[in-house]
């Protein structure tokens, strides 16, 4: 059994220093996603079944794609949780995977992110999108963000990881909002009604629900998710 102390988050670098690290990077990513629609598959939109036919090109695009920010949870028993200090060329390789998530944005464009569209299709990264120019008075865009496929192996529930994920994820999302003159974060994330654990930690992290939707997946049974939504100061 892994303790409270033996683990670390890192973001997954979108290049390394030679062509057979990466193949080694992105086969890990993509297993790691596997394995979590293989364990719980009520936890996402997609499916194992869907997920497997992707070509490794797909899987690559994930990875250096400059809308995405992956976190990864990491064993690494020399290290405590709050330590960013662990070298991620090495950590992806060498350690073993126990949770990620992703952050996808900035997204100012109309399109909201949708417990029915692809996240990865609506986002436009430009501050111009969608502005009124023949308007007297600008209106600022804020920039919005999605937290997306979160998961935490089961042997390692219980220890913090999911809300240390959480807070990196978020805590990336406001400093580029600030950066880019925000004074607001917006940030959502969807989940299963069903999954307690999990709406638990949004909630406590201070989403709220806005929306409830019936999700009609690819595989199994249609069942109830809810859009959570966070907006704070930065």
């Amino acid at each position: 059994m892994a303790d409270n102390k033996s683990y670390v988050i890192s973001t997954l670098p979108k290049d390394t220093t030679g062509q057979r690290d990466f193949e080694i990077l992105v086969a890990r990513a993509r297993d790691f996603r596997f394995q979590s629609l293989q364990l719980a598959p009520e936890s996402f939109g997609a499916t194992y079944e869907a997920e497997v036919q992707k070509t490794p090109e797909h899987w690559t695009s994930r990875i250096v794609n400059p809308n995405a920010t992956t976190f990864v949870a990491y064993r690494c028993d020399q290290y405590k949780i709050q330590d960013s200090s662990i070298d991620p060329s090495k950590a992806y390789s060498d350690a073993e995977w126990l949770g990620w998530t992703v952050l996808l944005g900035p997204n100012y464009g109309p399109a909201e992110f949708s417990l029915h569209t692809s996240p990865w299709s609506v986002i436009h990264q430009d501050p111009e999108h969608g502005r009124d120019k023949d308007k007297g008075q600008e209106s600022r865009i804020l920039p919005r963000w999605l937290i997306n496929g979160m998961f935490v192996m089961p042997e390692a529930r219980g220890l913090g990881l999911g809300r240390a994920l959480m807070n990196a994820a978020l805590g990336r999302a406001a400093e580029k909002s600030r950066e880019s003159g925000a004074e607001t974060l917006k940030c959502t994330i969807i989940v299963d009604k069903e999954n307690d654990p999990a709406r638990t930690l949004y909630l406590r992290s201070g989403f709220e629900v806005v929306k409830e939707e019936m999700f009609r997946p690819e595989i199994g049974k249609e069942r109830p998710a809810l859009t959570m939504e966070l907006s704070r100061s930065v």
